[in-house]
């Protein structure tokens, strides 16, 4: 009888006790002028993507509480009273006396118990899952931090394709004034004021076209910051700057393998898959119920036993089930496949863009830069003192401004390149990207 109470104090209060804290971390200030760094960590607090993935990982670990709990239910405790009445010939000493009365009761518990090793294999799965969910986390994190870093970019080279196009703008309305001004004074036809006056408005149109660019890519940042459509926004970024790396794609592609957080996660896919399956065959082994039980029965008698109870695998044999985690395990294999395809195509493509913009680059010298903007002004003044033709002005000005909007465009475009290859690749962005104020 002691050694059952001693049983039945263990089952009902026995159990595991968790606790959870959680840790405040201080977010950087997202208003004023913004760097590279505070505005990834803004983009990151507000972005309900992020938040969502970090949600699930939480209640992933809530699963692996559930499964290193060490019963797979709570104890079940019943009880029953009845009322016991005899005949009139069961008592007295002859059969004679009043019919005897007792009150019969009963307090039973039962306990359901894991059986091959199924708790262990439930925290296998639980461990595996939260590995994926990591995993999962990581490549939205890296992701994130690659579409802002590229509207960051954007952004900046944006800005200062719409300042470079207003300079050249307020140029060609100079030219076209002087040009006004000489066919007045009758030293130029009418025509080149018309010609003026059509290349002044081939300006506005791309000047527009800036304008839209940049407030587009001004908003997106906007949207990520979770802020207002119309508010300021302040940035101290200009460009970034890429730190050596190979230039062959057989060694970018090892690199990658190694780093993308997608590689490890569809290789934890696989072994999530197989300990499923594993947990699924198991479900044929059936769990035992034990139990344990006080009765006063009959008239007054006092009676202590135990049970023992067992479901039978009869109907129900989990086929379907293993077949359908076999089909998620053999998927998982394909998922792997074709997520390592995809990561060798976007390498291609990266280190193709990468390799092409740096050449590009690489033609523009720092001093032909400087002489455009130094001839834009030599062919102002030369048009005004009247040393050149309208025409001539026209056509010059024309391939000069083209050189210039060129060289800003690609500078951008070479900047998202950069950013582009290193999230290919798989890399770190903070190691490999130089911010340039």
């Amino acid at each position: 009888m002691r050694i059952f109470s001693i049983w039945l104090l263990y089952v009902v209060t026995g159990g595991v006790v968790y606790s959870q804290s959680s840790d405040g971390s201080q977010v950087p200030s997202c208003s004023g002028p913004l760097d590279l760094k505070r505005i990834t960590v803004c983009v990151l607090e507000a972005s309900p993507e992020y938040r969502t993935e970090q949600l699930k990982l939480k209640e992933i670990s809530g699963k692996k509480q559930v499964a290193s709990y060490l019963f797979p239910s709570n104890p079940v405790a019943s009880a029953y009273v009845a009322h016991r009445k005899g005949t009139v010939s069961e008592g007295g000493p002859l059969g004679t006396g009043p019919a005897p009365i007792a009150m019969n009761h009963q307090i039973l518990v039962t306990q359901e118990i894991y059986m091959g090793g199924k708790r262990e294999k439930a925290r296998e799965v639980a461990e595996e899952e939260y590995k994926v969910q990591a995993g999962r986390l990581e490549a939205v994190r890296r992701n994130t931090l690659s579409r802002t870093i590229s509207g960051v970019l954007k952004f900046a080279g944006f800005k200062r394709e719409y300042e470079g196009t207003l300079q050249l703008y307020e140029l060609a309305k100079e030219l076209k004034e002087l040009s006004h001004a000489r066919a007045q004074e009758g030293v130029a036809p009418a025509m080149d004021v018309d010609v003026a006056r059509a290349e002044e408005l081939r300006l506005w149109k791309i000047l527009k076209q800036a304008e839209r660019k940049l407030e587009s890519a001004k908003g997106e940042l906007l949207i990520q910051l979770n802020r207002q459509p119309d508010s300021s926004l302040e940035l101290e970024v200009s460009g970034v700057s890429l730190k050596e790396l190979p230039k062959d794609v057989v060694t970018l592609v090892k690199i990658a393998l190694a780093n993308r957080p997608e590689i490890g996660m569809t290789e934890n896919e696989i072994v999530l898959a197989a300990r499923k399956l594993e947990q699924i065959k198991l479900q044929r082994v059936p769990n035992v119920t034990l139990g344990g039980f006080v009765q006063n029965d009959g008239f007054n008698e006092k009676v202590v036993g135990a049970q023992v109870s067992l479901p039978l695998t009869l109907w129900r044999t989990y086929e379907g089930e293993i077949r359908s985690a076999a089909s998620v395990k053999e998927q998982a294999f394909e998922n792997a496949r074709l997520q390592e395809r995809n990561i060798r195509l976007e390498i291609v493509n990266a280190v193709s863009g990468y390799l092409a913009l740096h050449t590009e680059m690489e033609q523009y010298d720092p001093t032909y830069l400087r002489d455009l903007d130094k001839d834009l002004l030599l062919l102002k003044e030369a048009l005004r003192t009247g040393r050149i033709k309208v025409v001539d002005a026209l056509n010059s000005q024309r391939i000069l401004t083209g050189a210039k909007l060129n060289f800003i465009l690609s500078r951008t475009e070479y900047s998202l390149a950069q950013v582009e290859l290193v999230r290919a690749i798989g890399l770190s962005f903070e190691e490999f990207l130089e911010e340039v104020k």
